[in-house]
């Protein structure tokens, strides 16, 4: 039982590390500036790799050409390389995996920021624990994040019952003395 116990203990432990470590990663960088978005086409494969998380400098937009950025195309934000500038002062930009330049060159007031850096494969985990939304009153939370939350809970639970119940009554063990 009480082996049972510890294994739940550090299994535990692991999921709050990681809940820590991911709310690290992916909040604490927007304090400074960088947004993370999931990247969800190849247009700039080999260098960003589709599923990854890219994070984004948006306190730097002053672009030069080789430049990669990020910049809002409607509702989407798109990251694709500089290629050039227009004589009216905007960008033309391409995917490092197209063949062809992008059909409307970026303005200035387009642009999101600089990509910095990814994480290969995160924007899959991401996505799937971001994909369903509950609303608690006013707050809408992932159901992933419920769930992750919930199993944190569960273990501990169940770690302090058998912790418990593995430990003899010390009442009875004082009074044999």
């Amino acid at each position: 039982m009480r082996a049972l116990s510890r294994a739940i203990n550090i299994i535990s432990t692991v999921f709050t590390i990681a809940v820590i470590l991911c709310a690290g990663v992916f909040f604490v960088p927007r304090l400074f500036g960088y947004t993370p978005y999931v990247v969800l086409s190849g247009s700039m494969e080999p260098v960003i790799h589709t599923g990854a998380v890219a994070f984004v400098n948006t306190r730097d937009t002053e672009v030069r050409t080789g430049d990669i950025i990020a910049y809002r195309l409607d509702d989407t934000i798109v990251l694709h390389r500089v290629i050039g500038e227009t004589p009216e002062g905007g960008y033309i930009t391409m995917g490092d995996a197209n063949e062809i330049a992008d059909l409307n060159p970026v303005s200035q007031g387009q642009v999101a920021g600089t990509y910095t850096v990814q994480i290969p494969g995160a924007g899959y985990l991401l996505s799937m624990l971001e994909q369903h939304k509950i609303q608690i009153g006013r707050i809408q939370v992932s159901t992933g994040t419920l769930f992750i939350i919930g199993m944190v809970i569960l273990l501990n639970a169940i770690d302090f019952l058998l912790s418990d119940s593995a430990e003899p009554d010390r009442k009875e063990g004082a009074a044999d003395g």
